[in-house]
């Protein structure tokens, strides 16, 4: 008798690949954009873009997040500009970043404060996520520089 070494994972596609159900399995399969021979989509259009203000207010740091009319958006923080690819049908978002806050707008802006931020001796770059209608966008890093 001669037995083949076959990654149970293959196995388990192969078995599911006979349905259409496998199909559809492997379409909702999320794929990390690190797997090897994969390669990354370019990003679909979106309706909106969301743009992204900070600014340095006293010793807080404020940040304002433009977008559609109602949205759930977040902010994320820094130190370096560096994006990364998370997982694929993501935008890219910054590599080393920090959720730092979250909401929900009814009137296309979103503002928060985050305490103690305003005077760092490093740049800190920020991101605007925003979840609208079912997909997930993402704002072109803003960077605040440390004032004197």
């Amino acid at each position: 008798m001669k037995f083949f070494q076959v990654p149970l994972s293959r196995l388990l596609l192969a078995i599911l690949a006979s349905s259409a159900a496998a199909q559809e399995v492997a379409r909702l399969r999320p794929t990390f954009a690190s797997e090897p021979g994969i390669q990354v989509p370019a990003p679909k259009p979106a309706t909106v873009f969301p743009e992204l203000a900070l600014a340095a207010a006293g010793k807080d740091l404020a940040a304002t997040i433009a977008g559609p009319t109602e949205f759930f958006g977040g902010l994320l923080l820094s130190p370096s500009p560096t994006l990364r690819h998370f997982l694929l049908d993501l935008p890219p978002m910054l590599d080393d970043g920090v959720l730092v806050a979250t909401g929900k707008a009814v009137d296309g802006r979103l503002e928060f404060v985050i305490p103690g931020l305003g005077r760092l001796p490093f740049a800190v770059h920020g991101q605007a996520l925003v979840l609208h209608a079912g997909r997930i966008t993402a704002s072109e890093v803003v960077t605040l520089t440390p004032t004197k």
